[in-house]
């Protein structure tokens, strides 16, 4: 069919061209109107000097077919060449007054096939070595059906070397298995240094995870290439918003009272959260912050709790540190335990809910104690107030006033129980109360007795 075609298009321009002798073939054919090639074996329509074995042209540009088997170009055996002739040591690109730019399509022995452009530089011919002419190789279809562009050798379905690729659509990655994905190299394949090291890459893993791996610090910016680093994860796993040295795992930096913003929307509209952060100016996230000041502060607008909880079973403990200096050696002043005790000063709480290493300063102190063990039973009727005598023989024996500790019993016991010796402080007091009160009623009965003496004194002295 095709031998059909190219004959049919062959006999119809010799019998339309016949009488202007636009076909030039060696010996020519005058009769037929066939002008003679000036070129010993090539064919030329519309020249009489085809530089090619087979040449079409207009007398400026010319579409030229030829082959070419030498190592220099890189062994071409068949090409078609858009104002690209082949000639014996070197490709020409005429001019003839226009521009000489140039383009062709080559096979080679290998099976591969190759496009070609050559720039224009001027109006004048233009001749390029067999060199300069593969260097302006730039697409390359390889004979296992491999597409290079900007690489004679892809070693991939698409291999782009130097250059972008741009689509104004979607780029799809079809049947992507484990582990493959989107991969960058460092590598120079056109100069024989294959993939060289991985630079960075996207691939699917196992149920599905996307993992972005880096080979360096992975950085995040905005507004484009002119915009700024905003955030950085480092060879080492640190994290850094604001900062490209990131110091700790999670580093977050700004000149203006950098700060960690946790929100959340409650069904009003009202934002609540927790603010983190270090207060560059005075009042920053608190009206109490002073400029250096690190703040923990809840946010209005929703629930207005903060809530410090920790859980571990060997300890669970919330510690509280300050340190004088910026060097290492912080002290523990304050501590929660895992039981709920609050030591301060101290982590031996013993039993106490709070445990105090030092003095206390209060304006009031308040103890709610239950309201029947409160000493009014010392009043009562039916209460056994011991003698005073007795009182005194228990004292002499004991060193202590009865229902009181011992000194002994204060230490054995880690201290004494406030409430309860307040009570015990006050049932005494009352206690006190009824043996003055007992001694006043026997001090009013002697002086009773004092006065009715004392007439009685007077009468005998009056007789």
């Amino acid at each position: 069919m095709k031998k059909s075609f190219v004959l049919l298009f062959f006999c119809s321009a010799v019998f339309l061209n016949a009488s202007a002798q636009s076909i030039f073939v060696p010996g020519g054919f005058t009769s037929f109107g066939i002008g003679t090639s000036t070129v010993a074996g090539n064919v030329g329509i519309g020249t009489s000097t085809p530089l090619s074995p087979f040449q079409v042209s207009d007398g400026i540009m010319k579409i030229s077919l030829g082959g070419v088997a030498t190592a220099a170009s890189g062994w071409i055996t068949g090409y078609m060449g858009f104002n690209a002739t082949k000639r014996a040591t070197d490709w020409l690109c005429s001019g003839n007054g226009y521009q000489n730019g140039g383009s062709a399509i080559a096979s080679n022995v290998y099976g591969d096939l190759s496009f070609f452009t050559i720039d224009y530089n001027g109006s004048a011919d233009r001749s390029l070595t067999e060199t300069e002419f593969m260097s302006k190789q730039r697409m390359t279809i390889n004979r296992g059906g491999s597409v290079g562009i900007g690489t004679s050798a892809p070693a991939y379905s698409l291999d782009v070397y130097s250059g972008d690729i741009r689509t104004t659509n979607n780029l799809f990655f079809r049947g992507v298995g484990t582990g493959n994905g989107l991969t960058a190299y460092d590598g120079d394949p056109n100069a024989g240094g294959g993939l060289g090291s991985t630079i960075f890459s996207l691939t699917r893993q196992v149920n599905n995870e996307i993992r972005l791996q880096g080979y360096g610090p992975l950085t995040f910016y905005t507004n484009g290439n002119t915009g700024a680093e905003r955030m950085r994860i480092d060879g080492s796993g640190n994290v850094g918003i604001g900062t490209s040295t990131p110091s700790s795992l999670f580093s977050i930096y700004n000149a203006t009272s950098p700060a960690l913003d946790i929100r959340t929307i409650g069904s009003g509209g009202a934002t609540g959260g927790i603010t983190i952060g270090v207060a560059s100016f005075s009042g920053a996230y608190s009206s109490v912050a002073t400029p250096g000041d690190a703040v923990i502060a809840s946010r209005c607008g929703g629930s207005e709790d903060l809530i410090l909880g920790v859980a571990n079973v060997n300890n669970g403990a919330i510690r509280f540190t300050t340190n004088n200096s910026c060097n290492p050696g912080d002290v523990e002043r304050m501590t929660i335990l895992n039981n709920g005790n609050v030591g301060i000063g101290t982590t031996v709480t013993n039993s106490c809910k709070l445990a105090v290493a030092g003095l206390i300063g209060a304006y009031e102190i308040r103890v709610v104690a239950n309201g029947s063990a409160f000493p009014d039973y010392v009043f009562a009727k039916d209460y056994k107030l011991k003698n005073i005598n007795e009182v005194g023989e228990y004292i002499s024996k004991n060193k202590h006033l009865p229902n009181i500790p011992s000194a002994k019993e204060i230490e054995d016991n880690g201290g004494i129980n406030l409430g309860e010796m307040q009570i015990k402080h006050l049932e005494k007091t009352e206690e006190l109360y009824l043996y003055v009160l007992e001694l006043n009623r026997k001090m009013e009965a002697l002086q009773q007795e004092n006065k009715a003496m004392k007439k009685e004194i007077a009468k005998i002295k009056n007789r």
